[in-house]
């Protein structure tokens, strides 16, 4: 029977992912000149936050080893990545140039004849300006129109 649970948890596992992935796949309006990262990981970051923030904190005050509480923060802290991801991975663009911030918030602020290549993966596309490279993740919502724009601007300058 614990053979049949665990190959059913298997089974169950990777059509989970897929699906997660395929709903934050849809397709979503973004407003006009803005990219973003998808809400879904804002939610699954808190989640995945609290899941672990709950057990280090009773972990620490049930006396177990320093290094249970230790790993419960680190996957907690896994999950505030998202959240800090998606409160400061942002693009906004207009017809002359783009403001990129990052994980960190910094700002950055760049013209479309900076930008030397453009290259695309499956997951995400990055644009390289000089020594500079600003990635769009592929499940970012604008990110498409935005990368459109920018090839777009590309070849125009480019040409």
């Amino acid at each position: 029977m614990r053979h049949i649970i665990r190959g059913l948890t298997f089974l169950l596992i990777p059509i989970l992912v897929n699906g997660i992935l395929g709903f934050m796949r849809q397709p979503q309006q973004a407003e006009k000149g803005k990219v973003y990262l998808h809400k879904f990981l804002a939610i699954l970051g808190t989640i995945g936050s609290a899941i672990f923030l709950i057990p280090a904190i009773i972990t620490v005050f049930l006396d177990e080893p320093l290094w249970v509480p230790i790993i419960f923060l680190a996957l907690a802290s896994l999950g505030a990545s998202l959240i800090i991801g998606f409160i400061n991975c942002r693009i906004s663009y207009n017809e002359d140039s783009f403001v990129a911030k990052n994980f960190l918030g910094i700002k950055r602020k760049f013209t479309y004849d900076q930008v030397t290549a453009i290259k695309e993966n499956l997951r995400e596309s990055y644009i390289y300006l000089g020594k500079r490279r600003v990635m769009v993740d592929g499940l970012s919502v604008g990110g498409i129109e935005f990368i459109t724009q920018v090839k777009k601007k590309y070849k125009t300058i480019h040409a």
